[in-house]
């Protein structure tokens, strides 16, 4: 039900209070069943990529957006501001980060390029990146690289490696080359998956006067996010990956210094020409509002983002309680699935490198010159005959799947998942 308070602002209530005498559902297969609204069959391993949504934040998405079409013109022109600026707050105060300096894009994606294509580089100037950086963030790289002319750096991640030794791989690269304006880098980074010591990358860039831009599209809902505490320069993360938001929507952080220089990626009606700033006639626009009025956009998916909060904190307990149980869950899953392969976990050092993603190394001994075909053909295979998906991928001369824990999901999941990775390599082998 949405009700409109003092202010005029929606709130839905009354649909996720878990009653004083109502006994918490437990996470796993009953907790799917009840809440979320997978096909029958599905057995959803592959959380990290696409996400999982509850019937309750859908229903609310859709509530919101018939209610827009109900009245558009109240909706777009009197509400739709105090709407999304209402739930920035919330998200910010999730994340330590000012208000002022947080706004939604589409998708993480998005975030890295509107911090990319509206940072002024210069040609010669550098990024230090690495070769798990995400493909889209490296190809946005490479665009600037074909049409600035800035130079690439890329660093190499060969697990195992300490949290010392990623960072002394950045800053290694930083120190021997005096053109690096800035470094890019994951909290948790996709395949392999694998945490990052970010926050201490964010502080040697600091150091050296290197902008930092990190890529947490793993971030929100999977790990513990202080921006405050962090100080990037620059922070993307999806909210429809781990934080149970409809698909898609992400947040973008950018530092007060860099409030001016960035825009969207789409330019926003509000835009202020830079000799008119300059010569004093207007002010600057406020960050915020050069991602407002950049056309006719459909918020019910940050409107659901409230739904989502009250859905992790009423019905799941909290953070801290869907953080243990799919970091557990991620563990049991590996070792049950290495030792059906007798293989192994990716691992780091000392360093514990996952979270509720994991990577075990499967039996497969092809070239990597056969990744493309090897894995459209897995895909194929796996979707069609298990009704579920493991990433397979190609990693420093092995072969490994990644694992996503979630609280839809219990070991008898992931037990199904061995099973379908196992058929679905003997496919194809039997095929190459």
């Amino acid at each position: 039900m949405v009700q409109v308070d003092t202010n005029g602002i929606e709130k839905r209530v009354g649909s996720l209070d878990l009653g004083a005498n109502e006994p918490r559902t437990p996470f796993g297969r009953e907790f799917r069943e009840k809440y979320f609204s997978f096909e029958d069959g599905v057995v959803n391993v592959n959380h990290g990529s696409y996400g999982a949504v509850p019937k309750c934040v859908i229903n609310a998405k859709f509530e919101y957006l018939t209610k827009s079409f109900a009245f558009p013109e109240d909706h777009f022109k009197l509400n739709v501001d105090k709407k999304v600026n209402q739930v920035r707050a919330k998200v910010a105060e999730i994340v330590d980060a000012d208000v002022e300096s947080l706004v939604f894009v589409t998708n993480d994606t998005t975030g890295i390029n509107s911090v990319l294509r509206n940072y002024p580089f210069q040609k010669g100037q550098a990024v230090v990146y690495c070769n798990t950086s995400f493909v889209a963030c490296s190809s946005a790289l490479k665009y600037l690289r074909d049409r600035v002319g800035i130079e690439l750096i890329e660093v190499q991640i060969k697990y195992p490696m300490s949290n010392q030794e990623i960072v002394d791989a950045y800053t290694e690269a930083m120190d021997s080359h005096s053109n690096v304006k800035m470094a890019l880098f994951d909290t948790t980074s996709s395949v392999p998956a694998a945490q990052l010591p970010w926050q201490t990358l964010c502080a040697e860039c600091r150091k050296r006067d290197i902008l930092s831009l990190v890529d947490g599209a793993h971030g929100i809902g999977l790990s513990e996010i202080k921006l405050r505490q962090a100080r990037p320069d620059f922070f993307t993360s999806n909210l429809h990956k781990w934080f149970f938001t409809p698909v898609s929507l992400a947040l973008l952080y950018v530092d007060k210094a860099h409030h001016e220089i960035i825009n969207g990626v789409t330019i926003s009606a509000l835009y202020v020409p830079e000799p008119e700033i300059k010569s004093g006639s207007k002010k600057p626009l406020a960050f915020a509002d050069k991602f407002c009025e950049n056309g006719t956009v459909d918020v019910s998916n940050i409107q659901s983002v409230e739904d989502a909060i009250a859905f992790r904190n009423n019905i799941c307990g909290g953070e801290k309680a869907i953080r243990d149980y799919c970091y557990k869950l991620a563990i049991d899953a590996a070792n049950y699935m290495l030792k059906e392969f007798g293989t192994e976990i990716l691992s780091g050092k000392q360093d514990t490198i996952s979270n509720s993603m994991i990577n075990v190394r499967v039996p497969l001994t092809a070239p990597p010159t056969q990744a493309s075909q090897i894995v459209s053909a897995y895909t194929t295979y796996i979707c069609n005959k298990w009704k579920t998906f493991v990433p397979l991928f190609y990693y420093n001369g092995a072969w490994w799947v990644r694992l996503s824990a979630q609280i839809y999901l219990d070991l008898d999941d992931f037990k199904h998942a061995t099973k379908a990775v196992s058929d679905t390599l003997d496919h194809i082998k039997s095929t190459l």
